[in-house]
């Protein structure tokens, strides 16, 4: 997704922001480094093939003289240099004018996306593709024919290198000729803006120095026609996009306040206020009332433009269209994704989360395995499940901290992994009895280590369980799955808040939890200091040392603790306090009180 946006809009840092703010719930280091050199790399490529397109030999694409040469960049920089207290105001009512616009144009797209969901299947799909592109090719030839052509400018007033009407044999600019009746005089103000690239008409609305190029009428109908083929086309069964479709729509009612701050307010101040300015802030306010985005959105439309000095009133409009757009829904991405049912999770648990458990929401029907397995058993769970992993049980005799000491008890001994089970049912790592080898010897005669290598184990999509062909002898025997278990997956206790399991998800990206009883007895507290490296070296030699220097050790630690327990200067610790009272006050009972 980076380098897609890298590559569309030249925006190389923006293509990072964007997967981390929208895109990723959880986002590695190693793989944030990996997303911007990915990105670096496609601007790269960009750069040299447009070098060696620079002839015209590829077409449109890379020829000399034609600005972005195929890529998306609108660059304003030459328009608007500065700003006055008062364009605060029109920034904060092209955000609010996008975040009524975003939510509404989400709730609209919703209704027709769930229906779509529902009802179109196979052809159905290709048959409404179909009849989309044919509405937007005769809504886009049609529409320009019920407006009036309009005088061309005095050349003077023209920018530098632009024609009025633009020339016939060019298929970018603007002051398209269409259905005009002096066609060397005039131009249609609806057929500049349709009969283009969608980049280059976001780049006529962006244009400087073009002052009532266009009408209000048409930018309205302008806008109001793109607003309704948007939401009719974002989702369907084709690769449309939703960027330039949002840049076009908040470009027009943004041009009109322009409009309106250039007849008004351009006498008073003496900034240069321009029209393309506000189509730039209305575009990013329908983007930021749609995508609910602010960080990302900002940079890539400052990368566009090519214009840091309007990044306050960037930030403004996006900040206001995000607030007003999620007083009344999500946004798209987030609403698509819901409707797709996938597992993405949002940065902030809901509030009702907080009076769920673990156990409330857990699936009690669990998998597992024993820790001797029967291969038919392992096939079958396999056959009729899409479990990525399964958590492994191991019977033994209750030992004296048990809770039924001498008795068999069921213990959770690991999680075992779908793609490790399959490269065991591959390698055919089996055993004829359900007894476990008890020493290192007959592991290593049992299995062949040197044949499976897990650092590379396949994926469900690379093997699968139909895959491996079994007979009914190979199905009665048995696999030894302790070796292969991971015997520390995460686990929380059936009592644990939701809304911290969700965390967990959330900030670790793991796919399963294991939901374990609660463990009555504490052997030890964790902080953030035993994390250190140089507190954690510490123990790490103290584990890798002999076992005899260990136990000497051991025993040199213990004296030291029984003698600083004696002692009256000794520090205060659970051990040496004898939970006495202080002298000169007396044992008060405890008795039962009652409230009434």
């Amino acid at each position: 997704m980076a380098r897609g946006v890298r590559s569309w809009h030249v925006a190389m840092a923006a293509g990072v922001l964007f997967v981390l703010e929208e895109s990723a719930s959880w986002m590695r280091p190693q793989l944030l480094w990996k997303t911007f050199f990915t990105t670096a790399m496609v601007h790269i490529s960009i750069r040299g093939m447009r070098s060696w397109c620079s002839d015209g030999a590829c077409g449109h694409f890379g020829k000399a003289g034609e600005g972005s040469a195929g890529l998306i960049l609108f660059n304003v920089s030459r328009g608007q240099f500065d700003y006055s207290v008062m364009e605060l105001f029109p920034c904060i009512l092209l955000g609010v004018v996008g975040g009524c616009g975003g939510a509404l144009f989400i709730h609209l797209n919703t209704i027709i996306c769930v229906w779509r969901r529902d009802n179109q299947k196979g052809k159905r799909k290709v048959i409404e593709a179909a009849l989309i592109a044919l509405l937007t090719a005769t809504c886009s030839f049609c529409l320009p024919l019920l407006f009036s052509c309009t005088p061309c400018p005095s050349e003077d007033t023209l920018p530098e290198g632009v024609l009025c009407p633009r020339p016939v044999e060019d298929w970018r600019g603007n002051f398209v000729n269409f259905g005009c009746a002096d066609p060397k005089h005039e131009y249609n103000e609806l057929a500049t803006l349709i009969f283009n690239t969608q980049d280059d008409a976001i780049k006529n609305l962006f244009s400087m120095n073009t002052a009532e190029m266009y009408s209000h009428a048409t930018l309205v109908f302008y806008g109001v026609v793109f607003y309704l083929l948007a939401i009719v086309t974002y989702g369907i069964s084709v690769p449309s996009g939703l960027f330039i479709p949002c840049i076009i729509c908040g470009s027009s009612y943004g041009r009109l306040v322009g409009m309106f701050m250039v007849k008004y307010y351009h006498p008073s101040y003496d900034i240069g206020i321009e029209e393309g300015t506000y189509a730039l802030l209305g575009a990013a306010s329908f983007l930021g009332g749609t995508m609910r985005m602010t960080i990302s959105l900002c940079v890539i439309l400052i990368e566009l433009s090519n214009n840091v000095a309007f990044l306050p009133l960037l930030m403004i409009t996006l900040l206001v269209a995000k607030s007003v757009g999620d007083l009344f829904n999500e946004g798209i991405y987030d609403t698509h994704v819901g409707l797709k049912f996938m597992p993405l999770l949002e940065q902030q648990p809901h509030s009702f989360m907080r009076h769920l458990t673990a156990h409330d929401v857990m699936a009690k029907e669990v998998v597992e395995f024993g820790s001797v397995e029967r291969v038919g058993y392992i096939m079958e769970a396999l056959r009729n499940t899409q479990h990525n992993g399964f958590p492994v049980a191991s019977r033994r005799q209750g030992g004296p901290d048990s809770p039924n000491p001498g008795q068999s008890e069921t213990r959770f001994a690991g999680c075992v992994l779908r793609s490790q089970l399959l490269l065991l049912l591959q390698c055919r790592q089996f055993q004829a009895t359900p007894e476990a080898p008890q020493t290192d010897e007959e592991m290593e005669r049992a299995y062949n280590y040197k044949t499976m290598d897990f650092s590379k184990v396949p994926t469900a999509t690379g093997l699968m369980v139909d895959d491996i062909q079994l007979t009914t002898d190979q199905e009665n025997q048995y696999i030894n799955l302790l070796p292969f278990v991971n015997p520390n997956p995460y686990v929380v206790q059936q009592g644990t808040s939701l809304g911290k399991v969700y965390s967990l998800f959330r900030s670790l990206g793991i796919r399963h939890l294991f939901v374990i009883k609660r463990v009555e007895k504490i052997i030890g507290v964790i902080t953030r200091k035993d994390l250190l490296p140089e507190f954690a070296e510490q123990r790490h030699k103290t584990k890798t040392i002999g076992q005899g220097e260990r136990r000497q050790r051991s025993n040199t630690l213990r004296n030291r603790a029984q003698q600083q327990a004696e002692s009256e200067e000794a520090p205060w610790s659970p051990r040496n306090s004898k939970r006495r009272p202080l002298e000169g006050h007396e044992t008060v009972p405890v008795t039962s009180v009652h409230l009434s």
